[in-house]
Parts: C-alpha cells; structure tokens; sequence
C-alpha cells in the first residue's frame, strides 16, 4: 500500500486507486470491452503516458491476446502472441513486472502482470514517447494495484455473466415446462371434448426411430388436423404407463401402421424393430388387398426387409405435401368399420 504520507501526488494517486476499487465493486460489466475501457480511463488521471495496452492470456490455447490499446489515445489493433513473446510475454511467464528506465533505442516502459489467485491472467503495460520521461517505482506500484483489482474485476465479471446465463437457462427451462404443460392439459380437453364416433375410432399407429421425433409428431399433427386418428407413443401415453405394454397394445388395436425409415431407423437395433416385427405379424391377418402397414421414407435409405420391399412405400422428400396427401390418400381406403 502507497504511504499517504509522503507527497500530495502520491496521496491523490492513492485516493484514485480507492475510487477504482470503489467502482469495480460496486458494478458488474457486462462486457469485456467496457471494463477494460473504464480502467484505461482511470490510468491516463493517475500515470503520465503517451500509449497503453491491456493483454490477457488464454492458458488453453498458449496465447496473448490484446483486447485493449490506445497510442497517443487513438486505438490501435496489436497482434495475438504466443506465450513467451515479447516483453509481454516475459511477464506472463515470470511472473514480474518489467520496468525500462532507460536504454538504447527504447522508450521508456512500464508493464505489469494481472495477478489473480497466484495465477498470471494478463499484462497492462504503458509507455512515453520522450527518453527523459521515465517511470519510477511510484508508476510501477501504482499500476500494480490497479492491474491486481483489474483482475478481480474480470474473475467477479465472468462469474457474474455465467450466472446471468444459468439463470437464463433455468427461466427458458421453467417457460418450456410451463408450455408442455398447457398443451397436454389444452390437449386432454380436445380429447375429452370430442364426440365419439366411427371417425374418431381410426387408430393409425406411428412406428419411428428416436433421431426422427420432429418428423413422427409433424405427420401426427397432420394426421390430427386432417381428421384421423393417429398414435404417437410421445403424445399418448400417460406417466405411469408400462409404455412396452401399451405400445404393444396399440400396435394390436390399430387399423394401420406407419413406418418412418430412415438411415437411423433401417441401420439401429432397439425397440423401433420390436414394433416392427409386431406389426408383421399383424398384416399377417389381413388379406393381400388390404392395406394396413405403409412404409413412408424419410430420407433416401435403402429398405432391406424382405416384406417391406414387396409394400409400396411413400417418400417425404423432396416434396413433404406430396408426400403426406399419399399417405392421406391411402388412409382414405382402408375400411375402419
């Protein structure tokens, strides 16, 4: 810490450091570039200098990095470093701040680490322009203080905006929650609302592979709108439900099954074949004109089973309304009674 007692500058500079410390408490910046800008501005009332930068190091990818530099208070755009380059470098490597008085051909130069936690974070260093313009250890302890409290503020800064966006996350998480929610309960009313009837009896299942759930509840939606039916594992079953049980089930109460293949789909083991096979053995009971199981191509995979080779089957691509007034054409011949 300065000793106040010793000159009037010395007592203003400290004062100032104390009114760094007081803001970088007080206030989170949300933005890299904002903090650093208000620390430059806060060094030009304390230190004489013709030109300043602020580095920070990138410890995963060895690099140094210059967010902030102003020469004679215009800025200016200085290249990444790798770790151990330049003045800056050296540094971040040792540790030390570097202090050039006086040499051949050199300016006079001041840099200091940004130290938080006994870890190097970066580097602010300033310069002047006149040889018998030097810094002194005054310049060198003053910007040590403001380069450590800068350090603080980064550390407390990140936190804070990782807090912003878990916080975020969690509201866009219960919004989410809250909207499944309405629409299950929205949904259990229409469903309860609708009179029963011959149409509403249509059951059309819905077989699909877990990677094409976007596809399988779009033609469930369509399906919905265009007055049949359908089954959708997703949307009908309830928590609690022996969901193998009851897919099985509504596989064996249904008046057709939907295929979706796809690469995902013809390439994977898992239950997606379990509904397969069981639908076979459910066209099994029909007679050869009837229609019951359609295969309904998401992308362009190649159909290996041997049963579902010999179906006509309907692709969804490249025209996804062509594709689907197919299947509704299909659906439409079948006899539910």
């Amino acid at each position: 810490m300065l000793d106040s007692s010793k000159s009037p500058n010395q007592i203003e500079s400290f004062s100032a450091i104390l009114r760094i410390a007081d803001v970088l408490a007080s206030k989170v910046f949300s933005a890299e570039g904002e903090l650093l800008h208000f620390i430059y501005t806060q060094i030009k009332k304390i230190i004489e200098l013709d030109g300043i930068f602020i580095a920070l190091y990138d410890e995963e990818n060895y690099i140094i990095r210059f967010p902030l530099a102003y020469d004679r208070d215009i800025e200016v755009q200085l290249p990444t470093l790798k770790y151990g380059e330049g003045l800056t470098g050296y540094i971040i490597e040792k540790g030390m701040p570097l202090l050039i008085s006086k040499a051949d051909n050199v300016a006079p130069w001041l840099g200091v680490p940004m130290r938080r936690e006994n870890k190097i974070i970066g580097v602010i260093a300033t310069y002047r322009s006149k040889n018998d313009n030097i810094f002194n250890e005054d310049d060198l302890q003053i910007l040590s203080i403001i380069a450590n409290l800068t350090a603080f503020a980064i550390y407390y800064s990140k936190l804070s905006v990782q807090f912003a966006r878990k916080e975020e996350e969690y509201v866009n998480r219960e919004r989410t929650y809250t909207a499944e929610i309405k629409r299950l309960t929205e949904q259990k009313i229409e469903y309860d609302s609708r009179p029963f009837s011959q149409e509403n009896t249509k059951t059309i299942f819905i077989s699909y592979a877990r990677e094409d759930i976007e596809a399988a509840r779009k033609i469930y939606q369509e399906l919905r709108e265009s007055g049949f039916n359908p089954w959708l594992d997703k949307e009908r079953l309830i928590p609690g439900h022996k969901w193998k049980d009851e897919i099985i089930k509504a596989i064996r109460n249904s008046q057709s099954f939907i295929a979706l293949l796809s690469a995902n789909s013809t390439s994977k083991k898992g239950f997606v074949q379990k509904e397969l096979k069981e639908a076979l053995e459910v066209l099994e009971l029909y007679p050869d004109s009837a229609i019951y199981l359609i295969p309904v191509r998401l992308d362009n995979c190649e159909i290996s089973h041997r049963v579902l080779k010999d179906l006509q089957w309907v692709d969804m691509f490249p025209n996804w309304d062509y594709g689907f007034n197919k299947i509704r054409a299909a659906l439409h011949t079948i006899n539910y009674t």
